[in-house]
């Protein structure tokens, strides 16, 4: 069985992703050409994990909330497992030691979306004894669901992985190794995306990223290769993002990309293909082969 297969096979029934218009069940199992509805599937698992990205670095370490940004204060139904609690910090850098957080149907609401958490992740400082701003992730079946609440549409994803962050005041490096994104679609059936990229993101204005507090304004970039596997056919995808995505934390709606441009090649049976995801405002983007 897959890894893919075997994460998608206990996610929860509720995990749904709003990409019943683009839905390719019917297309012939043995092309080797990403169609233009796949392509939007690998766009919606490509902008979710993008997403996920900076609002991820927007959540407090110490107790697993998100914090606020500075007009928008969210509402949180929800107290998570913290182990152990309070966190130690040995360097005092605002990176505990090693800490585990347990979301168990957490709800918070940004503008019009309301974000659901559950499973667990571990924050960890690789350099306990040095005061820095390295930070790894792990994540373990981590689900995470969006509702918006103008349009109805709901996005959900299970993340499994780790993620490793360095992060100055001008800049943040993430890396992510073999890090792996499962959704399951409206008609059931399930995709996968394993991920290594390396993203690099840089603060509109330089020194203002502070930890503690949510990202500022700033462009992220992204370059790397994935895999892309769904109804037993996968796709190798070479990614990079020529005009890096523009994240705008005052927007109330996912993505909060206003601009930039990720490209997807995408290649099986060496058939290649190419196509370009364009952010054009708040929660806006258009999918278009190259």
């Amino acid at each position: 069985m897959s890894r893919m297969r075997a994460l998608s096979t206990g996610l929860a029934a509720g995990v749904l992703l709003f990409a019943t218009a683009c839905d390719d069940s019917t297309s012939p199992t043995t092309s080797a050409v990403l169609t233009d509805a796949q392509a939007k599937l690998v766009a919606e698992a490509s902008v979710v994990d993008a997403d996920e990205i900076v609002e991820f670095a927007g959540f407090d370490m110490m107790n697993g909330m998100p914090m606020a940004p500075a007009l928008v204060d969210p509402a949180v139904v929800c107290t998570p497992l913290i182990t152990p609690f309070p966190p130690v910090d040995s360097d005092e850098d605002m990176v505990p030691d090693s800490v585990r957080i347990e979301f168990t149907g957490c709800t918070f609401t940004r503008g019009m979306m309301t974000h659901t958490l559950d499973g667990t992740v571990n924050v960890i400082d690789p350099t306990p004894s040095l005061t820095d701003w390295d930070i790894r992730w792990v994540f373990t079946d981590f689900s995470r669901t969006l509702a918006n609440s103008a349009s109805g549409l709901t996005v959900s994803a299970l993340f499994d992985g780790t993620r490793q962050v360095a992060a100055t005041a001008d800049t943040m490096g993430v890396t992510m190794t073999n890090f792996l994104t499962v959704f399951t679609h409206a008609n059931g059936v399930a995709s996968s995306h394993l991920k290594n990229w390396v993203v690099k993101f840089t603060a509109d204005v330089p020194g203002s990223i502070l930890l503690g507090y949510p990202l500022p304004a700033g462009d992220l970039a992204i370059t790397g290769n994935s895999t892309w596997e769904r109804l037993d056919r996968t796709w190798d995808i070479a990614n990079s993002t020529p005009t890096p995505l523009h994240f705008n934390p005052a927007c109330e709606v996912a993505p909060r990309f206003d601009a930039g441009i990720l490209v997807h090649v995408a290649t099986r049976d060496g058939v290649t293909v190419s196509y370009q995801v364009e952010f054009t405002a708040c929660g806006t983007y258009t999918v278009t082969r190259l």
